[in-house]
C-alpha cells in the first residue's frame, strides 16, 4: 500500500495499536494479505505514540476461505483474549454474486447464511461477561450489484449499501440519518459526489467511527466522518410515514388531481412540512394541494413529509393523463374485449415439483419459501401498431391473501402453458438459470408490485417502465412473451394465490386493462372499458345548443350513476344515481346557463367507467 501510494498510509488498526489495544484481522479473501503485508513487523510504521509498541500494527492476522471455520475461529479467540478492535470480512454473498448473480438463488442463501453467522457474534456478545454492554459491532459492505456486476456508477443498486451498528451506546431502533441531520443527508435518490458539501453515510465512515467509539482520534490522512463523528443515540428514532391519496388518479386532459396526505403519521413526534413533486416540473406545500396536468401522459407524483426532527419520509404515486382520443380495453378470457377473447395463457413453476406442469391448475401460487413463480401472457394484437401505451394495470381474484410483496416482471422465452416447469420453459428448452431466474430469461425491471392481506379483486398498476414493455409488444407481437410473477426471497414466506383462466367464473380470470393513443389515422371502435352490464350508446343532437339526449343501455338489473363534468374533471350535474332495470335508457341534459364548449357525459356501472364527449355549440 505504501509504495504504491507513494508514502505511508495510515489505518485504523496503526491508531488503536499505537495506543496499546489489541487488533485483529480475520478475512476470507486472500487479497486482504496486503494489510498483514502494510502493517506487520516490516511495512508498519514506528510508534512514536507513547510507549513503543512495535511496528506490526495487526496483532493476529487470519486467513480462511471457510466463513464457517473463520467465525469459529474468531469466536474463540474473543472468548480468550478479546481484541479491542477487529475487522471482520465474510467472503460469501460477494463470490455468489460475482459468480452466479446478485439476487439470484445462490447469492440469497449466502446472504441467508451470512445473517446466521452475524447471530452467532450477536449471540457471543450477548452472553458473554467480558463482552456484553462494552462491544460495539458495525455492519456494512463496499458495494451491492445487479446481474453479475456492481462496476456502474449511475446504477443505484451497486453503491447503495447497508450500514448498521449494534451494541454499546447504539439506540434501539434509531436511523442514523434522523440523528445526524445536521451532519449527513440521506441522497434519496441520487447518487451523492465526494463534493457535496453535506455528505451521505459511507462505507468509509466505519474506520473513524469505530476509533471514536474507543475514544481515539481520526486516521491521520483519513477524510471521511472526521469532522462531525456519527451519533449512534438520540431521540427521534422512527421516521415518519408518507401517506397520501389522489382523486382522480387517471382521467381525460387537462386532468385536475387532488392530492391529500392526511393519512401520513409520525409517531414519536409531528409533521411539520409537505412538499409536493407534482411529475411535470411543478411543486407545490400543505397538506392537501391540487393541480391541473395539462398534457396527456404518465407523471410519478411524489410526496415528502418532514417531521420536528428533520426526518423525512416519502411516497410516490402514478397520475394516468388521456388525451381525447386515448381508449382503455380489457383482455380476459370469456369477457373482454369479447366474450369470445382466448388470448390468456397462464400457469405457475414450482421448486419443490421442478419437473411437474401446472398449466390446467386453476389457480396460480407466488411464494418465497420454497420458491414459486406465476406466469401471465395476454394476446395484445388487437391495439394497433405504434398506439402509445399511456398506462395498464393486472386485475387477480386473490383466494389466499399475504402481507409479503412480490414483484412482476417481463419474460423473454417463448413459454408453453403446458410444457413449462422449473426446468424448462417448452418441451427440451432449457430457462438459463432454474426458476426462469437468468438474464435470458426475464427482465432485470420491476414493472410492478403486489401485496394482497384479503381474498378477492386486487388491481397491480403498473410502471412507466411496463408501458415501454407492452409497447415493444404491440409493435412486435412476437416478443409478448408475458410477465412473471415472483419473490425469490425467503424473506418472502407467506404466498399468494391467485384464479388463473381455468377457474369457471370469467370474471374472475386473470385480467389485464391497457390504456393507449391509437397513431393518428387510425380507426378503433371506442370499446373503452365498457361495462359488461351496460353500455353509453349516443348522444343526440351532438353538437346542441340547449340540450341533449344521452342514451345508454343496461343489460340487466344494476346501480346506474351518471354525470357530466367539464375538461377539469369538475362535476356539472348528477344525471342518474339510482338503480335501473335492464333496457334502453334515455335522459335529458339541459345546459342551460352553461358557457359552449366540450363536456364530458361519465356512466358508471358496476365500478366500470366509461366516458363520452359532448360538444355545447350556441
Amino acid at each position: 500500500l505504501h509504495s504504491n501510494h507513494g508514502s505511508y498510509v495510515a489505518s485504523v488498526f496503526d491508531v488503536a495499536h499505537d495506543n496499546g489495544l489489541r487488533t485483529g484481522a480475520y478475512v476470507s479473501k486472500s487479497k486482504f494479505s496486503i494489510y498483514d503485508q502494510s502493517y506487520n513487523e516490516i511495512g508498519g510504521a514506528e510508534d512514536i505514540t507513547g510507549p513503543d509498541n512495535g511496528r506490526d500494527k495487526i496483532d493476529v492476522y487470519h486467513f480462511d476461505e471457510n466463513s464457517e471455520d473463520l467465525v469459529d475461529d474468531f469466536i474463540s479467540v474473543m472468548r480468550t483474549e478479546p481484541f479491542r478492535l477487529s475487522f471482520l470480512h465474510l467472503r460469501d454473498p460477494d463470490a455468489h454474486g460475482h459468480g452466479t448473480g446478485w439476487m439470484r438463488p445462490n447469492y440469497l442463501e449466502a446472504v441467508e447464511e451470512m445473517d446466521r453467522l452475524l447471530g452467532r457474534l450477536f449471540d457471543l456478545v450477548e452472553n458473554d461477561p467480558v463482552l456484553k454492554g462494552n462491544t460495539t459491532i458495525i455492519v456494512t459492505s463496499d458495494h451491492g450489484g445487479t446481474a453479475y456486476g456492481h462496476s456502474d456508477s449511475g446504477v443505484e443498486e451497486h453503491y447503495v449499501i447497508p450500514f448498521y451498528t449494534w451494541g454499546k451506546d447504539v439506540t434501539r431502533g434509531v436511523d442514523l440519518y434522523t440523528i445526524n441531520a445536521n451532519s449527513r443527508q440521506d441522497p434519496q435518490f441520487h447518487r451523492t459526489t465526494y463534493t457535496t458539501a453535506v455528505q451521505p453515510i459511507r462505507n468509509g465512515d466505519a474506520a473513524n467511527l469505530a476509533l471514536s467509539l474507543l475514544d481515539l482520534g481520526n486516521v491521520p490522512g483519513s477524510t471521511i466522518n472526521i469532522g462531525e463523528q456519527l451519533s449512534l443515540d438520540g431521540v427521534g428514532t422512527q421516521l415518519p410515514v408518507a401517506r397520501f391519496t389522489v382523486t382522480p388518479s387517471s382521467g381525460v386532459g387537462p386532468l385536475f388531481v387532488l392530492f391529500d396526505a392526511s393519512a401520513s403519521t409520525d409517531v414519536d413526534g409531528v409533521i411539520v412540512a409537505y412538499d409536493w413533486d407534482f411529475g411535470d416540473g411543478n411543486s407545490g406545500s400543505g397538506e392537501t394541494a391540487s393541480h391541473t396536468y395539462a398534457s396527456f401522459g404518465r407523471y410519478a407524483a411524489k410526496l415528502k413529509v418532514t417531521d420536528d426532527f428533520g426526518a423525512t419520509g416519502l411516497a410516490e404515486k402514478t397520475i394516468a393523463v388521456r388525451d381525447s382520443h386515448s381508449v382503455t380495453v380489457s383482455f380476459q378470457d370469456g369477457m373482454a374485449p369479447t366474450t369470445d377473447y382466448r388470448g390468456t395463457r397462464d400457469t405457475k413453476i414450482r421448486e419443490n415439483s421442478p419437473s411437474e406442469f401446472f398449466g390446467s391448475d386453476t389457480e396460480i401460487e407466488v411464494d418465497g419459501d420454497s420458491d414459486k413463480a406465476g406466469l401471465l401472457k395476454w394476446d395484445l394484437s388487437s391495439i394497433p401498431v405504434n398506439s402509445t401505451i399511456l398506462s395498464a394495470e393486472i386485475i387477480l381474484e386473490i383466494t389466499n391473501g399475504s402481507t409479503d410483496t412480490y414483484e412482476v416482471y417481463e419474460l423473454k422465452r417463448d413459454w408453453d402453458e403446458g410444457e413449462t416447469n422449473w426446468y424448462q420453459y417448452s418441451n427440451g428448452n432449457m430457462w438459463q438459470v432454474e426458476g426462469a431466474n437468468g438474464s435470458d430469461d426475464r427482465g432485470s425491471d420491476v414493472l410492478g408490485s403486489f401485496d394482497a392481506e384479503f381474498a378477492g379483486k386486487d388491481t397491480i398498476r403498473l410502471d412507466q417502465a411496463a408501458m415501454t414493455v407492452i409497447k415493444g409488444w404491440v409493435d412486435d407481437p412476437s416478443t409478448n412473451h408475458g410477465f412473471i410473477l415472483l419473490d425469490y426471497d425467503d424473506s418472502s414466506s407467506d404466498g399468494i394465490d391467485f384464479d388463473s383462466k381455468e377457474v369457471s367464473g370469467a370474471d374472475n380470470r386473470p385480467k389485464l386493462t391497457v390504456t393507449y393513443t391509437p397513431p393518428v389515422g387510425t380507426a378503433v371502435d371506442e370499446i373503452a372499458e365498457i361495462p359488461t352490464t351496460g353500455m353509453l350508446l349516443t348522444s343526440y343532437p351532438n353538437p346542441f345548443q340547449n340540450t341533449v339526449n344521452i342514451q345508454f343501455e343496461v343489460r340487466e338489473r344494476t346501480q346506474v350513476h351518471l354525470e357530466v363534468m367539464d375538461l377539469l374533471g369538475r362535476k356539472i350535474v348528477t344525471l342518474v344515481e339510482d338503480s335501473m332495470g335492464a333496457g334502453i335508457h334515455d335522459v335529458v341534459f339541459n345546459a342551460e346557463g352553461l358557457p359552449s364548449g366540450i363536456y364530458l357525459a361519465r356512466l358508471t356501472i358496476d365500478s366500470r367507467v366509461q366516458t363520452s364527449k359532448i360538444v355545447l355549440s350556441r
